[in-house]
């Protein structure tokens, strides 16, 4: 018994001694780096920035409010809208910006992080440009918003307390509208949209992030929350007005825009969707509401009857 043993574990040990023999080289060298290598540590890496840049602006609001220093940091870990307006340029350094119903300011906050990371060198070298020396404007119908968008301090920012359907809308090169229109009927959300065509300069971008009606399952989902959220922020719990897809490129067509769809849900079960509506560089004169709707209808007819 004890002979036997003794002649198989050689064998053994000379086994393994061949494997490791083999496998050597495979273990002691150095793996090459390939292109998913790179594209993961990109990702690693803006990530990491992202979060950076979520804590610093939730965190300015914390000493004067720490429920809209959690909600900053909630809705910009859990909504891409916000990082992908950033990551891929879309408000470009020396802008003039107009954000509608801006809420607490978490679009202002986040630009002033941005291009303060930009000065300092630490901007992720594969996003778009980070907003420097732009001009923001927020337009906000809720006051206890706007306190909040004042204490949170960050941006430059001139907050304005206004009704987007009745303000006047001055002079800007990008126009941010992120998940407000909704709140109103359809024939002012035609009024504002209008009246935002007007306001942009040649070759300016408006920005709509707005809910698909054709998916109706998804998109009554996304605006329940919607309105929850808005009842809790103080500003009741009013009905809500969606469209189609095809109803939103519709009216922006006519109103001259070349509109880009991109969706936007991240990991979360609703409809949105960015659009990414572009002012062509040659701009005729203002329209009014006759020209749209002799153009083929306003979009209240083009969306379905609720």
């Amino acid at each position: 018994m004890f002979s036997m043993v003794s002649t198989v574990r050689p064998a053994w040990r000379a086994t393994i001694a061949i494997v490791h023999s083999a496998l050597k080289p495979r273990l002691t060298q150095p793996r090459v780096a390939d292109a998913r290598d790179v594209a993961l540590n990109a990702r690693v890496g803006a990530d990491a920035h992202w979060r950076a840049l979520v804590a610093c602006v939730s965190n300015a609001y914390r000493a004067a409010d720490g429920h809209a220093a959690r909600f900053a940091a909630s809705k910009l870990k859990r909504d891409p809208v916000f990082r992908h307006v950033f990551e891929h340029g879309l408000i470009p350094p020396g802008a003039t910006v107009l954000d509608l119903g801006c809420g607490q300011g978490l679009l202002a906050g986040c630009a002033a992080v941005a291009a303060e990371a930009q000065r300092r060198g630490d901007w992720p070298a594969a996003w778009g440009p980070a907003p420097t020396d732009i001009r923001m404007i927020g337009l906000e119908l809720n006051p206890l918003q706007l306190q909040r968008a004042a204490a949170g301090g960050l941006a430059a920012a001139r907050f304005v307390l206004a009704d987007m359907r009745r303000a006047d809308f001055p002079r800007c090169d990008v126009m941010t509208c992120i998940d407000t229109l909704h709140y109103m009927p359809l024939s002012e959300q035609d009024d504002v949209l209008l009246r935002a065509r007007n306001a942009l300069r040649a070759g300016g971008v408006l920005l709509l992030r707005v809910h698909d009606d054709s998916a109706p399952l998804r998109w009554r989902l996304g605006l329940w929350i919607d309105r929850i959220t808005r009842a809790v922020q103080g500003g009741g719990f009013e009905p809500v007005h969606g469209r189609t897809l095809e109803s939103w490129c519709t009216v922006l067509t006519q109103l001259g825009f070349e509109v880009e769809c991109r969706p936007m849900n991240g990991r979360l079960p609703f409809a949105n969707l960015l659009l990414v509506a572009r002012q062509r560089a040659s701009r005729a004169c203002t329209i009014d509401c006759v020209d749209v709707r002799s153009a083929g209808g306003s979009a209240s007819q083009a969306a379905p009857g609720r």
